[in-house]
């Protein structure tokens, strides 16, 4: 199993009000990429929750690959439907940090257990021998 980040130097603006906002424009670099490598993977996770990616997604199954999404707060429906699966990101245990919690070490660990959340995209490596994931956030 392996994955893939993508990092983005964010670029700060300030418009006409003077309030200051940053953008990474990742969108499109993700499905370039998601799409260039899925005919190698046999799963993809995508963390994102635009519905920009909704056709990419449909594209990316048309040619047999499994994707699944994980998202927190204002999911696309239509991204959610097309999706093999959605997992919440809240429901993944230690994703998010958490203060005031002393020793959350164990938060999580009966989920895990159970296989109630995705980890990663794979490719079979032991029959293949090559592995790869695309796991990126498009910041929405």
């Amino acid at each position: 199993m392996g994955f893939k980040v993508i990092r983005k130097i964010t670029k700060w603006y300030t418009d006409d009000t003077g309030a200051r906002f940053g953008k990474a424009n990742v969108d499109l670099d993700l499905a370039v990429d998601v799409l260039l490598q899925s005919d190698k993977l046999d799963k993809i996770l995508l963390a994102t929750g635009d519905g920009d990616f909704t056709r990419v997604v449909s594209t990316i199954q048309n040619k047999g690959c499994r994707v699944e999404v994980l998202a927190f707060d204002n999911v696309s429906r239509e991204l959610r439907d097309e999706a093999d699966l959605y997992i919440s990101g809240y429901l993944v245990p230690n994703l998010l940090p958490f203060k005031g919690l002393e020793d959350y070490s164990s938060w999580g660990r009966r989920a895990a257990s159970s296989g109630a959340y995705a980890s990663a995209m794979t490719r079979d490596s032991a029959s293949s021998g090559s592995s790869g994931t695309t796991t990126a956030n498009s910041g929405r």
